[in-house]
């Protein structure tokens, strides 16, 4: 029970002595006694020695409690996928992805690889993987809406090769968002443009932003994750690299897979990479002005 007036927690003899119950609750101190306040975590160690005196053998065996019912899992970040399905793979079990896990990509999930309707169907079918929109995607998710816009040959290849469910492809597209919150940090596809608000963010810099300026995807000059500044750490894709580019508050992640480079994978919890080569170049390398890939 918690008193509103005290700011406190108020326990009584019937509810359950674990961490779980204190801590949610939403407080950081619990009465003792009436007119004696005690600090939350020594509250919670006098509760769990009073309940392991009491209940020795459930409390050895580890009998499930509310404290540990939902093991926390990895939040695992992948950069631009690009239907590059057999590299997906291999990243998935060297990081030996489990049930509890959770991986979120930056986008750009098809075009320009070789298996698409593969990369497709694993996040449609297993709900621990979520995307944000990237560019390629965003441009099949506009054509089947009727818009009138001009697709690469290897966006049309890409169509080509989800008309056989279009209908369920289409559907999964329309609902990517252009972000994903993740609290400490903030996954979307090229950038955010530095001084404007999340929700004032335009599709244009979320989907193709590279530098600073009025064309945001040009490719000469300072690039906006060098720029940001802002309180969520941005992960970001689109603009290959041989490296992981890295920024005082953004982290890029596209390491160039579809073009002969590697897929790379960024754990949160432990701030480590991970990253797998690919097992071919998939789409001709462009010439950049600022790094080996494009």
């Amino acid at each position: 029970m918690f008193d509103s007036n005290s700011h406190c927690c108020v326990l009584s003899e019937t509810q359950s002595a674990s961490r779980y119950l204190v801590e949610q609750a939403g407080c950081q101190f619990g009465w003792l006694a009436p007119g004696i306040c005690i600090a939350r975590n020594n509250l919670v160690d006098m509760i769990d020695n009073g309940v392991k005196a009491a209940y020795p053998k459930a409390w050895d065996a580890q009998l499930p409690r509310p404290g540990n019912l939902r093991p926390m899992g990895r939040t695992i970040i992948i950069g631009d996928i690009h239907g590059c399905f057999d590299e997906l793979t291999d990243l998935l079990n060297l990081i030996e992805l489990k049930k509890v896990d959770r991986v979120v990509t930056v986008g750009d999930l098809i075009v320009k690889g070789e298996k698409n309707r593969e990369v497709l169907d694993l996040f449609i079918d297993d709900q621990r993987f979520s995307s944000v929109i990237g560019n390629h995607d965003r441009k099949l998710r506009q054509v089947w809406r009727g818009e009138p816009v001009r697709l690469t040959k290897a966006q049309k290849a890409a169509r080509a090769e989800l008309e056989v469910d279009r209908e369920r492809y289409s559907a999964f597209l329309q609902s990517l968002p252009f972000m994903i919150d993740l609290g400490s940090h903030l996954v979307v596809h090229a950038g955010v443009r530095p001084g404007v608000s999340l929700k004032y963010q335009m599709a244009a810099d979320l989907t193709e932003l590279r530098t600073m300026g009025a064309n945001p995807a040009r490719k000469r000059g300072l690039p906006w994750y060098q720029v940001y500044r802002g309180r969520k750490i941005v992960l970001f894709g689109h603009w290959p690299a041989d490296a992981p580019r890295r920024g005082p508050r953004a982290i890029g992640l596209d390491t160039g897979c579809v073009y002969g480079g590697s897929l790379t994978a960024y754990i949160i919890e432990s701030n480590q990479f991970v990253s797998v080569p690919a097992r071919l170049p998939y789409e001709p390398r462009k010439a950049s002005p600022s790094m080996t890939l494009s």
